[in-house]
């Protein structure tokens, strides 16, 4: 079993990224080519009983970062990685606990990994989609810029 896996990111982000640890996260899958992360709805709620948009970004935010170090981890390699720009869609509220998915084809993440190899930078775009944890139905979707260096 690789090192690099759900547990690993899960205490980095909650060691690197301290604010993380209030939203009760949790790493439910890692499959290379996916991340999803749920988050409770009782740590996440405004005034208006539903998810706080801060913490829908937030968290949809660590699914794409978390997706992309994992990736560099398993090639052995250890960029510096940030999110430069997000553009997140609010579609409906999210009601109940929630998945933020992120997911990458091995096209985009050969391209990234390429570049950063030749050039010691790269970007790139990811989409995650954000849904309540007992349906299906997209109810956010943010587009977020991320940018690699070694």
């Amino acid at each position: 079993m690789n090192e690099y896996n759900e547990q690993y990111l899960e205490n980095l982000i909650k060691t690197e990224i301290p604010v993380s640890n209030h939203f009760k996260f949790k790493i439910e899958n890692y499959n290379n080519n996916s991340l999803k992360i749920s988050a409770p709805l009782i740590q996440n709620k405004n005034d208006k009983e539903i998810v706080f948009a801060g913490s829908i970004f937030s968290i949809a935010a660590l699914a794409g970062w978390g997706l992309l170090t994992l990736k560099f981890k398993r090639e052995n390699l250890n960029p510096k990685l940030v999110m430069y720009k997000g553009n997140i869609i609010y579609k409906k509220p999210v009601r109940d606990d929630f998945i933020c998915r992120c997911s990458i084809s091995e096209e985009k993440w050969l391209k990234l990994k390429d570049n950063v190899l030749q050039n010691s930078t790269g970007k790139i775009i990811l989409k995650i989609e954000i849904y309540e944890k007992r349906k299906t139905s997209i109810l956010a979707d943010l587009e977020a810029k991320f940018y690699a260096w070694l």
